[in-house]
């Protein structure tokens, strides 16, 4: 997804406090807390109560919690005890994109923008979720819940309105680690996103009815945020997809995508089904809607919403076009995962882009990818697999009848080493070919 463009003044910014909250003083960065300060006029860090003897910087608020308590109460008072009118929260190691913070025009005590917490994985996977961090300083409870703070409640009982851009911040591990179900359970003000942690887990351990269970308890609630009703729907659908009820599946997947069309999960799911079906041409289509959202300014509206990396999309799309015979688009894909990779190409790659290239007779792609993939190792650092490789795509330019740059690569490697048989017959059929008779007649008749 395009990083939205927002013209942002980099001076700190006084109107807004972050609270750092710290589960594990190991978490710590000192060095990403200064960073802060160089945006953020206003920074406490919530350490647990064992945690003194830590140092922070200079002008970094500390505040010690009791690890018994409850996370929401503890926010709940970090927020009416707020020196300024804002607060973001900030667990563990997350990293805000100071860039994506609303203006301050941007919000008010009826409009507020929710952060959108991203994750990846080095599989090209991840995942993002919505939180309500960004909060109003205010005297009253904002968050429900125990050690899983929710604002649904008060936001919904005082029909505050989100912001359309959300704020957002990354991190890397997990969120839902110290969520205890039983715990969150006994509190008085259930957290709704508690549903959602509940069923994606047991959607995780293949536990299909629990989750389903817990998504249709969430989805009879009335006061649900949007971002959270879409994540409800979307792991029902997922629920039907691990059922093979496909049908039920991708019913929902299209009225979720007519609902809201930004997100990523529906297409997904829409995806898997026309794979596991081998409707080829589905799946492609489907795929590369996705591909555009993906790619388009902002970010999917659902929470709990898993995605994969632009990189890997057109690997996929690539791999289908081939497995279907439609080669001209499968170069396509492949280009465009190139470009992406920019620096970091595979050889495969290469490899794969140069055998289309020749077999949809694009003779400049042909020679631009050969030159990729052998350039560096002409005319004396070819392995003999290497020199394998050459000869076999310099036969395959050679039977589109293109001779001319064959020969110049074989007279290149001959004057190299002209004692090699297989670079003078080749140099030799090369020259008969682009009617350079004299000099193939020369060769001849030199190794007579």
């Amino acid at each position: 997804m395009k990083k939205e463009n927002r013209v942002r003044n980099i001076e700190p910014q006084d109107w807004i406090e972050i609270i750092h909250f710290i589960t594990d003083p190991a978490l710590l960065d000192i060095q990403k807390i200064e960073r802060w300060m160089e945006r953020c006029s206003h920074i406490t860090v919530a350490l647990p109560e064992s945690s003194d003897l830590l140092r922070l910087p200079e002008g970094v608020n500390r505040m010690a919690y009791n690890r018994e308590m409850s996370r929401a109460t503890i926010w709940n008072r970090l927020a009416r005890t707020s020196h300024r009118e804002w607060i973001l929260f900030l667990l563990d190691d997350e990293e805000p994109d100071f860039d994506t913070l609303p203006d301050r025009r941007e919000i008010n005590r009826k409009k507020w923008a929710p952060l959108l917490i991203r994750q990846k994985n080095q599989h090209q996977r991840g995942r993002q979720l919505y939180q309500m961090r960004l909060v109003c300083k205010t005297d009253s409870a904002i968050f429900d819940g125990h050690m899983l703070p929710d604002a649904t409640r008060y936001i919904s009982s005082r029909n505050i309105k989100l912001t359309e851009k959300p704020a957002v911040a990354y991190r890397e591990s997990e969120l839902f680690a110290d969520v205890n179900e039983e715990e969150e359970m006994r509190v008085r003000n259930i957290s709704p996103s508690l549903y959602l942690v509940l069923g994606y887990h047991l959607l995780h351990e293949r536990k299909i009815a629990y989750a389903a269970a817990n998504f249709r308890k969430l989805l009879k609630m009335e006061t649900l945020l949007p971002f959270d009703r879409l994540a409800a729907v979307n792991g029902l659908m997922s629920c039907f997809t691990e059922q093979y009820k496909w049908d039920r599946a991708l019913y929902l997947a299209n009225e979720a995508i007519q609902a809201e069309p930004r997100q990523y999960l529906p297409y997904l799911v829409k995806f898997k089904i026309f794979q596991l079906n081998k409707q080829w041409n589905e799946a492609i289509g489907v795929l590369k809607i996705y591909q555009e959202i993906l790619c388009s300014e902002g970010y999917s509206h659902a929470s709990f919403e898993k995605y994969i990396s632009e990189e890997q999309t057109f690997s996929i799309l690539g791999e289908l076009a081939m497995k279907t015979g439609l080669r001209k688009e499968a170069l396509v894909f492949y280009e465009k995962l190139c470009r992406l990779k920019s620096e970091d190409v595979d050889q495969e790659l290469l490899h794969t882009l140069l055998v289309l290239s020749i077999e949809l007779l694009d003779y400049e792609k042909a020679v631009f990818y050969f030159k990729q993939i052998f350039a560096a190792s002409l005319p004396d650092k070819l392995s003999p697999e290497m020199n394998e490789k050459l000869n076999d795509y310099l036969s395959m330019f050679m039977v589109n009848g293109w001779y001319d740059y064959p020969s110049e690569v074989y007279d290149l490697l001959y004057e190299q080493e002209s004692e090699n048989g297989e670079y003078r017959r080749r140099l030799i059929v090369t020259l008969t070919k682009t009617d350079r008779l004299e000099r193939a007649r020369k060769l001849i008749v030199k190794n007579l």
